[in-house]
C-alpha cells in the first residue's frame, strides 16, 4: 500500500454521503398467492427504479469501515387490465421501498490518495408500503412478513477537493417484500358506475432483482 493512501486513511475517520441510485429492474406480483400457477408467477417488470440514499461510514480498523445507510424510492405503475366484475378498468398501483443497510467496507491495497477502491458486504432490513387507487377507493397496506437480506458492493471514492469526494458504487442485492392489503370499502364507484368487489383483502409482492448503481458526493472528516 502506498504511503499517500495510508496518510489519507489516517486523516479521515468518518464520511457522510448523499447518493442518487438507479436500479435496473423490479418485478411486481399482483396475485402472488393465487391457486392458479400462471397468475401466481405472473409479474409486471418495472424498469428504471430511481432512489435517494444517505450513508454514514466510520473507520473501525485500518482500511476497514462500517457503514449504515437508509434509502427511499417510490415506484408508480398503471394497471390497465384490472378485472372489475368482468369489466376492464385501470388502477394506479405502486409501492415505496426503504432499505436500512449495514455494510462493512474494505479499501483495497492498490488505492491511492485520490482514488480509493473498495469492496464490501452486509445485511439489511427492508420496509415499504403498497398503494392502489381504484375509482373512489384507496387501500390500507401492511407488510405480510419481515423482510431482510444480504448484499455485496464494489466502488470507488475520488477525492476532488479538500474533504469532498465523489462516490461511485455498484450494489448487488435481491430484496423481496410482501403486503397484505385491504380496500377501504367493498364497493367502488368507477366512471359513475358502482361495482361490488369480489374480496376486500388481497396480497401483493415485489422482488427488486436488478443491479443498483449509485453516484454520490461525500464529506470526509
Amino acid at each position: 500500500m502506498c504511503s499517500s493512501f495510508i496518510n489519507a486513511q489516517d486523516e479521515y475517520n468518518t464520511n457522510i454521503s448523499f447518493n442518487f441510485n438507479y436500479t435496473t429492474t423490479a418485478q411486481l406480483y399482483l396475485q402472488p398467492f393465487s391457486s392458479d400457477q400462471f397468475l401466481r408467477t405472473k409479474s409486471v417488470e418495472l424498469n428504471n427504479v430511481y432512489s435517494y440514499s444517505l450513508e454514514i461510514n466510520h473507520k473501525i480498523f485500518e482500511d476497514i469501515f462500517l457503514g449504515i445507510s437508509a434509502e427511499y424510492s417510490k415506484i408508480n405503475y398503471s394497471n390497465n387490465n384490472f378485472n372489475l366484475s368482468g369489466e376492464r378498468a385501470t388502477s394506479n398501483d405502486g409501492f415505496t421501498f426503504i432499505p436500512i443497510e449495514l455494510t462493512i467496507y474494505y479499501y483495497l491495497p492498490f488505492s491511492t490518495e485520490s482514488f480509493k477502491f473498495f469492496m464490501g458486504g452486509g445485511g439489511a432490513f427492508y420496509f415499504g408500503k403498497f398503494y392502489r387507487t381504484l375509482g373512489d377507493l384507496t387501500i390500507n397496506s401492511e407488510m405480510n412478513k419481515s423482510s431482510f437480506g444480504i448484499h455485496v458492493a464494489i466502488g470507488m471514492d475520488y477525492f476532488f477537493y479538500s474533504n469532498f469526494s465523489l462516490k461511485a458504487q455498484m450494489r448487488f442485492r435481491d430484496p423481496e417484500l410482501e403486503w397484505k392489503n385491504e380496500y377501504s370499502n367493498n364497493v367502488v364507484n368507477y366512471n359513475g358506475i358502482t361495482y361490488l368487489l369480489n374480496s376486500s383483502t388481497f396480497f401483493t409482492k415485489v422482488n427488486i432483482d436488478g443491479i443498483t448503481f449509485a453516484l454520490g458526493i461525500s464529506y470526509n472528516f
